[in-house]
């Protein structure tokens, strides 16, 4: 419940505005790194603190790469500074194969974000910003529950 309400926040803030606050970023991943401590301790298996952390390096990662090989091509950012932490902190919440399914769902999402919006006959260019914070959290809460029924 509480990783809920933490991506709702966080997708609200990121669809209005384009914003991902840090402290927010930060009480997600704290929260996440608390729930797997909390199972390794409970469980006897520090292996799960292993995969949460290995879930947030990957998600961060990816995110963190992409940015720089955009920057890198284009001579400009094309993804929000707070994106590839947000994904680090999800990684924490669903691990390394969840954040990459996390990661894969939102980039869908985005796609039909764009379709939408030409279909709508909204301007959509290169410039045109998606928030792909909002994206990754309404992938994020589905691919956490569905971990728990696997």
């Amino acid at each position: 419940m509480l990783l809920g309400w933490q991506l709702l926040l966080l997708a609200l803030l990121d669809l209005r505005h384009l914003w991902l606050p840090r402290m927010l970023v930060g009480w997600l991943a704290a929260s996440g790194l608390l729930v797997a401590f909390a199972a390794a301790r409970v469980t006897d298996d520090a292996s799960v603190l292993g995969f949460s952390l290995t879930g947030a390096a990957l998600g961060f990662l990816m995110l963190w790469l992409i940015a720089r090989f955009y920057l890198k091509a284009r001579g400009r950012e094309g993804m929000g500074s707070g994106d590839p932490p947000l994904l680090g902190a999800i990684g924490l919440w669903v691990g390394p194969l969840g954040v990459v399914e996390v990661m894969l769902g939102a980039s869908i999402l985005g796609i039909i974000a764009a379709i939408v919006m030409l279909v709508s006959k909204r301007k959509v260019d290169a410039e045109t910003a998606l928030p792909l914070g909002t994206c990754l959290a309404a992938t994020a809460w589905p691919m956490f529950l569905l971990q728990g029924l696997g």
